[in-house]
């Protein structure tokens, strides 16, 4: 059973789960749950800009491979996005979130914490209406992202899940078959959503080999006109966050689109209908 306590300031009363890392009730931030397979561990949260969003993203690894999805993404001024530079080390790992601030700018710094002490900032504020907080537990780490609201004050919230940290490979014996068979993993383009967008959608895929990926976005001519995903990627499952944008992060005219999905030799497409 999920924990609520109540925190009361001045003019606000609201209600929140204890596991709460970040809530708001503005509606020009995006927040969105990231439950990759287990056993899980998080190596790393970075941004990237996709049209007027700026996106927050974790990386996990997971068994036979990676997960990458977006959680917070946000087009308001008032809030800044922090990067890492690179994954955890295999000795490393988070286990849980901390508050800090508000600094002499007036930004309140949400940070992801680790079981050695460190400290990496992923998120300041100093918007009304977005609440950053602290949930930490020694001895555990991260699990899962998921959100919850609107509670009864319009207020959404960014949860985490804990669980007891295991070997960079390890399953548990109980678990092993269920793991195999989740994580078998194909070349596909899943899914597309929403579908018609209005301000942006999210692309889910998985790839079985590591090999270069091309996620583009054609228009009805046939132009390219926003390539999402251009590199090389290990195996595994991802989800990229696509703010309806051209290379220049314009918006594009409402309109047919398609988004061709290359991996390796692996090539599927699917239409997109943006209507803003």
């Amino acid at each position: 059973m999920k924990k609520f306590f109540v925190i009361i300031i001045p003019g606000i009363l609201f209600s929140q789960p204890t596991n709460a890392i970040f809530g708001t009730k503005l509606k020009g931030i995006q927040l969105q749950g990231f439950e990759p397979s287990t056993p899980v561990k998080f190596l790393r949260f970075y941004y990237y800009q996709s049209g007027e969003w700026y996106v927050l993203r974790a990386r996990a690894k997971i068994t036979g491979g990676y997960s990458e999805g977006d959680i917070i993404a946000i087009k308001l001024k008032g809030t800044q996005l922090e990067q890492m530079a690179g994954d955890l080390p295999s000795s490393v790992y988070f286990n849980g979130f901390s508050q800090s601030g508000p600094d002499g700018d007036g930004y309140v710094t949400l940070s992801a914490t680790t079981n050695t002490g460190l400290s990496y900032p992923i998120l300041k504020t100093k918007l009304k209406g977005s609440q950053v907080n602290t949930y930490q537990v020694s001895g555990y780490q991260i699990r899962r992202f998921y959100t919850s609201g609107p509670d009864a004050n319009g207020w959404y919230w960014l949860c985490v899940d804990i669980d007891q940290p295991l070997g960079e490979h390890e399953v548990p014996p109980r678990e092993k078959g269920k793991e195999e068979m989740e994580l078998k993993l194909t070349f596909n383009l899943q899914k597309i959503e929403p579908n018609p967008a209005k301000e942006f959608t999210r692309i889910y895929y998985s790839i079985a080999k590591p090999c270069h990926v091309k996620i583009y976005v054609y228009d009805k001519k046939g132009a390219i006109v926003k390539k999402i995903v251009d590199e090389y990627k290990p195996q595994g499952i991802y989800r990229e966050f696509w703010g309806i944008c051209d290379e220049n992060n314009n918006l594009l005219p409402d309109g047919e689109y398609f988004i061709k999905f290359e991996a390796g030799k692996y090539k599927e497409t699917k239409k997109i209908l943006i209507l803003k």
